[in-house]
């Protein structure tokens, strides 16, 4: 609890204090180096040249490495693939709408680099992102209406349903509600997603509208998981204390009312976004950042999502860049 205090009070100082100028030339210095190691990564480990592409020689913590057939995921010197598309979530969006809309925020040659090492990161998260930040910017540049996009989105629920009718993917699912097999799953997302879902629900039974409690879940969830998965094998914890999204974790600690007020400042701060205001595509990328990324990222210690956060408003307060 005190590291969150600490953590959202210094972004709110430090993005406050900061015109949107300032915010912009520091997030693109950021993500230009994690570019870098990413992109020398990714010849490092083709040219086989020992373990240096895993940068511990850094002195960095060592990473889970991860590959695709014989193609490596991408993590730069984040954590994961998925924390690396997480870093570069605002690039993302600022990247398709350059290629979409010819915006002129980022050069074409930045765009197509940041999206060959997203794609190279073989993270279903940022497939994810990419996704959503097309339908955007398709949106953005009047090239898509809200009616195409819900019918997209039916036909996108109709297809996930008919995929789950597979025989793979009803393995998934068994092995998302098994706790034998959850040491030795590749699924470990998924599974975290769905176990701390489970809690969340179980928490609003208990009071629907507040909830359980500001930092309550860590504290629910060792109460139930051992009643949702029984016997079998060890217990794994998995992303008990964040709840693994933000969304959940809103659900869990604050009920349908919090919930309800989170995803409100994030509509908010959308419609919110004018076109006639020049850091109009950034409060557009910033602001799907801190909704995209809560999706599985709910550690309110997580600096980067309160960055997003507090450059959003600071886009929407500043009229124009200076």
């Amino acid at each position: 609890m005190i590291n969150f205090f600490i953590f959202f009070s210094v972004a709110a100082i430090v993005i406050n204090n900061c015109s949107a100028d300032k915010i912009i030339k520091f997030y693109y210095k950021l993500t230009k180096i994690f570019i870098f190691f990413a992109l020398l990564q990714w010849v490092l480990y083709y040219l086989n040249i020992g373990t240096l592409y895993t940068y511990s020689f850094l002195g960095l913590k060592e990473v889970n490495i991860s590959t695709s057939g014989y193609l490596i995921r991408l993590f730069s010197i984040a954590s994961e693939p998925a924390a690396l598309c997480g870093i570069l979530l605002p690039a993302i969006y600022l990247s398709i709408n350059r290629i979409v809309n010819k915006g002129k925020e980022v050069t074409l040659s930045y765009s197509v680099i940041v999206l060959f090492v997203i794609l190279n990161t073989f993270s279903l998260v940022g497939y994810i992102y990419i996704i959503i930040c097309l339908i955007v910017a398709l949106y953005v540049g009047n090239k898509i209406s809200l009616s195409k996009i819900f019918i997209f989105t039916i036909c996108l629920a109709l297809l996930v349903f008919i995929l789950f009718q597979s025989d793979s993917i009803q393995q998934r699912l068994n092995e998302i509600t098994s706790l034998d097999k959850m040491a030795s799953s590749d699924n470990l997302s998924v599974i975290a997603i769905y176990s701390n879902l489970q809690i969340a629900l179980i928490s609003l039974s208990d009071n629907l509208i507040f909830g359980g409690g500001i930092f309550s879940h860590p504290y629910t969830y060792d109460h139930y998981i051992s009643q949702l998965y029984a016997g079998g094998g060890p217990r794994m914890e998995l992303n008990k204390d964040d709840a693994a999204s933000l969304y959940i974790r809103a659900l869990s600690e604050t009920g349908i009312l919090g919930f309800c007020i989170l995803n409100g400042l994030i509509i908010y701060l959308m419609k919110r976004c004018d076109k006639s205001k020049i850091n109009y595509p950034y409060n557009i990328a910033f602001t799907i950042a801190f909704a995209l990324l809560g999706i599985r990222a709910g550690s309110v210690n997580y600096i980067i999502i309160w960055f997003y956060f507090f450059s959003a408003i600071r886009f929407v307060n500043e009229g124009r860049l200076k």
